[in-house]
């Protein structure tokens, strides 16, 4: 995993520490004319903006058609240089689409700034590595952007001594380096540093944080764009598969949790009590993932594409992640943020939406047969199995004048209308696939957002999936739908936004607090086994922690995920 090095830029480095000390202190002295926003105040607090003032040590590499380029070519502009590693899958596209706003923020000052990134990589620094990160994250198309290398590593090693820049290459995982942007003045002077957080959450404010210091330097005020945060970050991955989610064949024993931009995949072997990562390897897990077990120790695993891993991805593991199956690619793109897309009902038969595609495998993967085309894409698409029936999928509906479902029969798909409360017509709704209890019995949750507080409402059927009924009333809950809310049998659970787990029985007409008293942290996923078993996933400082009770929450044991 490749780690952000704050504390070596501030505290290991004598040159940038010395600054630091009292560049600090005169950073709201040295501060920019341009007032800055609320967003670009808080990414100030996070990335800091040290004042350096100092002459810029010059070099001289190649760009990505092999042409020299050097610092001193680009005095009379201000210079944002930065370090990218080309094969990263996290901080550096976060970093590039970071630069890219900050040309939008500029509007017509970007004229006057060229960005650099030099390659910190001494495993991949070669023109076809460069080219490659450019054309990924749409860098060809930024006009003052270039990204430079060398063949010679000694090098490339010089200009990150010069500038302070740490580069680790690991035993495994990505190769470690400081994450900076360096502001050069038209005369060649580093006047500010700063070293962003990698988080999606500061993208924007980066992004205005970096342009109002580039104002400051060419001492012109920022032009009037307006809201320019609705339009930030667009640029971002948008990957498949809830964040959080605990998943399983009644008792929970897979969970999903992210962790620095991965998606890591863990199994529990003993009923919850002790856990161990066994995220498939060999590919990124940047695009999301989804597993689907298929019985006590088998399972799917879905990647979605991602950088050099252009289609989605299958593999198959018959031994609770031990190992996995060689990769299976499946052609052509995934749904729009697709959570579930891949439905299975053993280790040989599986349903998967692909290229606007209902594909069906009875192989393993190893084969895949189209079973409809013209497939209705919806964002948030998932798919689920009905009992000796068809599919089902659900989505995203935009405000459409009724909720609905699509069903499969074996021929078309067909949309099945939902009831939901008046309120709720012609607004954007989350439908989710139902969960089937039987051939006949099913229910499907739906999640309308209002004033960015979820609201959940079940609706069930017992003629499978002829006519379906409001079954619930509606519960505010918390959390990401997918992973907040839970079928055990006859009784439907949710994480509610009051910190509880409320439950409901379908033969009664009122939620009721199942669990009053949470674990500490905020809670992001639940499942409750048909043991009456709970389970909690939590995020507190920074940390993911499973909990589980047998004991309807009167107690809780922790489990930290490794």
């Amino acid at each position: 995993m490749k780690k952000s090095q704050r504390k070596w830029i501030v505290f290991g480095l004598l040159p940038v520490a010395a600054f630091a000390g009292w560049g600090l202190s005169r950073v709201y002295q040295n501060a920019p004319s341009t007032q800055l926003t609320a967003a670009a105040t808080e990414a100030l607090a996070a990335d800091g903006m040290t004042y350096v003032n100092k002459p810029a040590p010059n070099f001289q590499l190649l760009n990505a058609q092999g042409q020299p380029v050097s610092l001193t070519q680009y005095r009379g502009k201000v210079v944002v240089l930065t370090f990218f590693d080309p094969v990263c899958w996290w901080d550096c596209p976060l970093e590039a689409q970071e630069l890219v706003d900050m040309n939008h923020v500029l509007g017509p000052l970007a004229s006057h700034v060229q960005i650099i990134a030099v390659d910190a990589n001494p495993e991949f620094h070669s023109l076809k590595d460069i080219q490659a990160f450019d054309t990924e994250h749409g860098l060809n198309s930024v006009p003052n952007f270039t990204y430079l290398t060398s063949p010679s590593v000694s090098t490339l090693s010089r200009v990150w001594h010069n500038y302070y820049e740490y580069v680790h290459v690991p035993k495994y995982g990505m190769v470690q380096h400081a994450d900076v942007f360096w502001l050069i003045s038209p005369k060649g002077r580093e006047v500010w540093l700063s070293n962003p957080e990698a988080q999606t959450k500061y993208i924007g404010g980066t992004a205005e944080l970096l342009a109002t210091y580039v104002a400051k330097i060419l001492h012109q005020p920022l032009p009037d764009v307006a809201n320019p945060s609705n339009n930030l970050g667009q640029g971002v991955w948008q990957s498949i598969g809830p964040s959080y989610a605990l998943v399983g064949n009644g008792l929970s024993t897979w969970s999903i949790s992210p962790y620095q931009g991965y998606r890591t995949v863990e199994r529990s072997l003993s009923g919850g009590n002790t856990w161990q990562i066994v995220t498939p390897e060999a590919m990124t897990q940047r695009g999301g993932i989804e597993v689907e077990p298929t019985g006590a120790n088998s399972a799917w695993a879905l990647v979605g594409a991602y950088g050099y891993q252009v289609d989605p991805v299958l593999r198959t593991t018959t031994n609770s992640g031990q190992t996995w199956s060689a990769p299976l690619v499946i052609p052509g793109p995934l749904p729009p943020r697709a959570l579930h897309p891949l439905v299975a009902s053993s280790q040989e038969t599986a349903w998967v939406i692909s290229d606007h595609e209902l594909l069906r495998t009875t192989t393993g993967g190893q084969t895949w047969t189209t079973l409809a085309h013209n497939v209705p894409w919806m964002p948030e698409a998932s798919l689920s199995q009905q009992p000796q029936q068809g599919l089902w999928m659900g989505g995203q509906i935009h405000s459409g004048s009724k909720a609905y479902l699509w069903s499969w029969g074996g021929k078309t798909f067909t949309q099945v209308p939902l009831p939901v409360p008046t309120s709720w017509a012609h607004q954007s709704l989350l439908v989710m696939a139902p969960t089937w209890q039987s051939a006949s019995q099913g229910e499907v949750a739906v999640v309308w957002t209002h004033h960015g507080q979820e609201w959940l409402i079940w609706d069930r059927t017992s003629n499978g999936g002829k006519t379906w009924q409001r079954a619930t009333v509606p519960l505010q809950i918390q959390g990401n739908p997918y992973a907040a809310v839970s079928v055990n049998g006859d009784v439907g659970y949710a994480l509610t936004a009051s910190g509880h787990i409320n439950a409901w029985t379908w033969s009664q007409n009122t939620w009721h607090e199942e669990i009053m008293h949470l674990p500490a942290g905020t809670p992001v996923a639940l499942d409750v086994a048909n043991n009456g078993h709970v389970m909690v996933m939590t995020r507190q400082d920074q940390m993911t922690i499973l909990w589980d009770s047998q004991n309807n929450g009167t107690t809780w044991t922790p489990h930290h995920l490794p």
